[in-house]
């Protein structure tokens, strides 16, 4: 196959694979500078940027200060609580595990077609030729546990109503223990 005896094959070969590599680190060493050239004016332009817009970003003291009166601040308070929303959630999610029971009483649809023709002979398929199973599948022990499931998600629905209740009744202490820790507390009852 070649004109050169073993000896000076490989040798060619060693003298060719140390120059394949040597051109291959050459070219991966050019691709990492590049790469790196890239990356750091990437990110010297997304700096730039974000300097940029937190520059744009006006400083809370210089703004014009609003006033509101204590029902706006607390109905304010109400609205971006976030234990508030978290418990409204919960009731959204149990309400809707309600319906999900009833969609136990649906059925499974399985419909086969078979077709009995040959794949090369496609253009002459008849009515025949083609055939339909149909199967209705209702699953019996769910259908049984419908009004166990009913009555446990009702249960849950309830938890959730009442805790959100409980939440709203009890939500100004709760942010009151957290705006002002306990040594403040204390202080600024003594010293009133």
């Amino acid at each position: 196959m070649f004109p050169f005896p073993p000896v000076v094959r490989s040798f060619l070969f060693s003298l060719f694979e140390r120059a394949w590599l040597r051109t291959a680190l050459c070219f991966c060493l050019c691709a990492t500078v590049c790469a790196s050239c890239s990356v750091d004016r990437h990110m010297e332009k997304k700096a730039g940027e974000l300097m940029a817009r937190m520059d744009a970003v006006p400083d809370w003291r210089q703004l014009p200060r609003k006033e509101i009166s204590w029902h706006q601040a607390l109905a304010m308070m109400m609205e971006r609580n976030i234990d508030l929303k978290k418990s409204e959630q919960s009731l959204k999610t149990t309400k809707r595990s309600v319906i999900n029971v009833f969609t136990q009483i649906i059925p499974g649809v399985n419909l086969d077609w078979m077709l009995t023709k040959e794949l090369s002979d496609l253009a002459k398929v008849t009515a025949s030729d083609v055939e339909y199973n149909t199967n209705i599948l209702f699953n019996m022990p769910s259908l049984t546990q419908i009004p166990f499931d009913y009555y446990s998600a009702k249960a849950a629905v309830y938890t959730a109503e009442k805790t959100l209740e409980m939440k709203k009744g009890s939500w100004w202490p709760d942010c009151t223990s957290r705006c002002f820790p306990t040594g403040m507390r204390r202080s600024a009852t003594i010293t009133s």
